[in-house]
């Protein structure tokens, strides 16, 4: 059988191995800062994770704007690892908008 084609920010159908959960990280006015946010991420996966989920309950989603999780995944999309990424859990408000701009973008959402 064909498998659907992957979408850019991941493919189910591939994932194997080791997916960490990455924590948020904030700057002192509680914002989230994106740039870190991403180098944490990308660390992981130098440091030999297969993959990493993004938000959840480790990552405070339901802490995190919708602005602010909109250009994280905007940023995400242009990651060398890319390919790597999860989007998780999401808080249930924001759940359809942040996972329409995360299916066009062509993350795996759980």
């Amino acid at each position: 059988r064909d498998q659907p084609r992957s979408r850019g920010l991941g493919d189910v159908y591939k994932r194997q191995g080791i997916y960490a959960a990455s924590m948020s990280v904030l700057n002192d006015n509680l914002t989230l800062n994106i740039t870190k946010t991403i180098k944490h991420a990308e660390r992981l996966i130098d440091d030999g994770c297969h993959g990493v989920a993004i938000f959840g309950s480790t990552g405070q989603a339901q802490l995190i704007t919708v602005s602010e999780k909109i250009k994280l995944l905007n940023d995400l999309s242009k990651s060398k690892y890319k390919e790597k990424f999860m989007i998780w859990q999401l808080h249930y408000r924001t759940e359809i908008l942040i996972a329409s701009v995360a299916f066009v973008l062509g993350a795996i959402i759980f």
